[in-house]
C-alpha cells in the first residue's frame, strides 16, 4: 500500500511538472507572438511613413514642374501680346499700303525690311516656342508615366508589404496551431497514461485485499486451530486433573479405610503403632493435598494463559480488518 501511494505521489508530480512546461511554453510563444506584432507595426508604420514620404517628394517634383509650366505660359502669353501689337503695326502698315498715296522707294524698301524683320521674328518665336512647347511636353508626358509608374510599384510594394505581413501571421498561427495540437495529443496520451496507471493501481488494490483476505482467513484459521488445540489441552489438562483429584480421593478413600482397619486392629495391641500410622496417614493426606493444590495452580495458569493467547489473537484480527 505504501508502494502504491508513493507511486500515486510521483505520477502527480509529474503531471504538476508538465502541466508547469507547457504553460510557460505557452506563455514563451504568446510573448514571441505579441513582440512580433509590435515590430511588424512598427516596420509597417515606417514603411507607409517612407512610403508617404516618397510620394510627397515627388509630388514636390511634379508641382514644380507644373510650376515651370505656368512661367512658360507666362512666357506664351507675354509672347503672344507681342504678336498681337506686331500683327496691329501690321494692319497700320496695310492700311497705310490702301491708301491712295504712293510711298517713296526709300519708304518702300523701309516697309519691307520691316515685313520681313517682323515675319522673320514671328517665325523665330514660332520655331522657339514649338520646340520648348515639344520638349516640356516630352518631359511632362515623361513625369507622368514615371509618376504613374512610381505610384504603381510604391502600390504594389505596399501591398506585397502587406501581402508579407498576413503570410507571417499566417505562419504564425500555423505554428501555434500546430504547437496546440501536439500539446493536445500529447494531453490525450498523458490522459490514456494515466487511465491505464489508474486501472493498474485499481487492480493491485483488489490483489492486495485478496492477499489480505486470504491472510485473514488463513489467520483465522491457525486461530481456530490454535483455539482447538488448547481448548483440547485444557481439556486435557482438566481430565487429568480430575482423574489425579479422583485417584488421590481414591487412594485417601482406600488408605482411610486401610488406617481405619487398621486402627481397629490394633487399637488393642499398641497405641505406639497407632500414633504412627496417624502420623503416616497424616503426611500422606498433606502430600495428596498439597499435590492437589499445585494441579490446581498449574490448572489456573493454563486458564490464564489460554486467555492471553485469546486476547492476543483478537488483537490481530482486528489489526488486520483495519
Amino acid at each position: 500500500m505504501n508502494h502504491f501511494t508513493k507511486s500515486k505521489l510521483y505520477y502527480k508530480a509529474m503531471q504538476t511538472k508538465y502541466g508547469i512546461l507547457f504553460l510557460w511554453t505557452l506563455i514563451g510563444f504568446a510573448a514571441t507572438f505579441i513582440i512580433y506584432l509590435f515590430y511588424s507595426h512598427y516596420s509597417l508604420k515606417q514603411s507607409q511613413e517612407q512610403i508617404r514620404t516618397d510620394y510627397i517628394a515627388h509630388i514636390q517634383k511634379a508641382d514644380s514642374l507644373y510650376i515651370h509650366w505656368t512661367e512658360y505660359n507666362n512666357t506664351v502669353m507675354l509672347g503672344s501680346q507681342k504678336v498681337n501689337n506686331t500683327v496691329f503695326r501690321d494692319s497700320i502698315i496695310k492700311s497705310t499700303l490702301s491708301n491712295k498715296y504712293r510711298l517713296s522707294r526709300n519708304q518702300y524698301d523701309n516697309l519691307i525690311l520691316v515685313l520681313n524683320s517682323h515675319f522673320a521674328k514671328i517665325d523665330s518665336l514660332h520655331r522657339q516656342y514649338s520646340e520648348k512647347l515639344l520638349r516640356d511636353s516630352l518631359r511632362l508626358n515623361t513625369e507622368r508615366e514615371l509618376l504613374e509608374g512610381q505610384t504603381k510599384t510604391m502600390l504594389e510594394l505596399h501591398l506585397n508589404k502587406i501581402e508579407h505581413e498576413y503570410s507571417n501571421i499566417t505562419m504564425w498561427g500555423a505554428v501555434l496551431t500546430i504547437l496546440f495540437l501536439v500539446f493536445s495529443f500529447y494531453s490525450i496520451y498523458k490522459m490514456d497514461e494515466l487511465i491505464q496507471q489508474g486501472n493498474e493501481g485499481i487492480k493491485e488494490i483488489k490483489n492486495l485485499k485478496k492477499e489480505g483476505k486470504q491472510d485473514l482467513d488463513q489467520l483465522k484459521t491457525e486461530k481456530e486451530k490454535i483455539v482447538t488445540n488448547i481448548q483440547g489441552q485444557l481439556k486435557d489438562s482438566i481430565a487429568a486433573v480430575n482423574n489425579t483429584q479422583k485417584e488421590t480421593e481414591r487412594q485417601f478413600q482406600d488408605v482411610l479405610l486401610n488406617m481405619n482397619s487398621v486402627k481397629d486392629g490394633l487399637i488393642a495391641e499398641n497405641k505406639g503403632m497407632l500414633e504412627d500410622y496417624n502420623k503416616q496417614f497424616d503426611s500422606i493426606l498433606k502430600k495428596n493435598n498439597d499435590n492437589l493444590v499445585q494441579k490446581q495452580q498449574e490448572f489456573n495458569d493454563l486458564i490464564t494463559q489460554v486467555n492471553e493467547i485469546l486476547n492476543k489473537l483478537n488483537k490481530t484480527d482486528s489489526k488486520k480488518e483495519e
